[in-house]
Formats: C-alpha cells, structure tokens, sequence
C-alpha cells in the first residue's frame, strides 16, 4: 500500500530502515500485486465482454489497450522494486565494511 498507492509522477523515496521502513515483505507483496491485479482485470473485463458477445476482434483490442495501460505501471513497480533491493544490499554492505573498520585490536 505504501509503494502501490502513489502519484506515478511523485517522487519516491524509499524508506529501508528506521521505525517507518518498508518491510522485505511488504516491498515483495507489492511487487506480485501489480501483475495479479492485471491478470484479475483482464478476466473480469475480457469475460464481461465476451459475455455481451462483443466479439473475439474487439475483445482482444480492449485488451491489448489494456496492456499499454499496464506497461507503466508495472514499469514504474519493477523499478521500485530494483530501487528497494538496491538500497537493502547497500545498507547491508555499508554496515558490514563498518563493522570491519571499528575492530578493536590488542
């Protein structure tokens, strides 16, 4: 909800630590939701469609449009998600090269 819910073009800023972080499984359901959410809507339209017998021709239209209304969305969650992973495995490494940089030897 917090990656999904948003203004295509705002700016995003993903939050990977802290009290107000994504959770992995968040960013995850987030992911799976875009491309379910697509398959649910071409059921739900290409049946309702097919039910007024509009014909194979115009069903197909309408779902072709419907994808490149889908391809930014999905676009814009891959790249999120990418961005998530990304900031995940940078603060991962930082924090072990930290570790490695305050030993204390004797």
């Amino acid at each position: 909800e917090k990656v999904y819910c948003r203004d295509t073009n705002a700016q995003t800023v993903t939050v990977v630590d802290g009290p107000a972080a994504i959770l992995p499984s968040q960013a995850l359901s987030s992911f799976i939701f875009v491309p379910l959410l697509f398959i649910l809507m071409v059921l739900v339209y290409g049946g309702l469609l097919v039910w007024l017998d509009l014909g194979l021709l115009f069903v197909c239209v309408v779902i072709i449009l419907m994808l490149g209304c889908y391809y930014p969305s999905a676009r814009n969650t891959v790249a999120r998600f990418s961005a998530y992973k990304l900031s995940k495995d940078f603060i991962k490494n930082e924090s072990k090269e930290s570790d490695e940089n305050n030993q204390v030897t004797y």
